[in-house]
């Protein structure tokens, strides 16, 4: 046993001393560079369009939604969990009632929004109409202003 060890313990000083870098590579001269002919490539201009880029547009659009109907926002079986969801729905600028119903047991919360509110303000008018599109998706009603 004590012969492996000392055998384990040799070969690994016989080891580093293998990968420790002798001093020659430190003082040896760098081989000498090749003199080139050509200076090196520069970027390609770049080209200028046919058609004239249209200015940013100095006007603003402004993208505005409202949701004049009533609809089910919420069904929760605590008043107090009810009243929650309404106070902040009314924060938000929604309208919300809350509805009992016996069969159930619950707490229905409705909600509607009956004034415009605005949701995004930009000046591109394509981008406009995606916004208005993507409030339209999602059940609301849209205008440009």
């Amino acid at each position: 046993m004590r012969r492996c060890i000392q055998l384990l313990i040799v070969s690994a000083f016989f080891g580093a001393a293998a990968l420790i870098p002798s001093d020659q590579g430190l003082n040896a001269a760098p081989p000498p560079s090749k003199p080139t002919s050509k200076p090196p490539a520069k970027p390609a201009k770049p080209t200028k369009p046919h058609v004239k880029p249209h200015p940013p547009s100095k006007k603003t659009f402004k993208v505005q939604a409202r949701a004049p109907h009533w609809r089910n926002v919420a069904a929760v079986p605590s008043h107090s969990a009810a009243t929650a969801i309404k106070r902040r729905l009314n924060h938000q600028g929604w309208q919300a009632k809350i509805r009992h119903t016996r069969r159930g047991g619950s707490y229905v919360v409705s909600a509607r929004m009956v004034h415009w509110h605005t949701r995004a303000v930009v000046r591109n008018p394509a981008q406009a109409h995606r916004l208005a599109q993507m409030l339209m998706a999602q059940g609301f009603q849209a205008r440009i202003v």
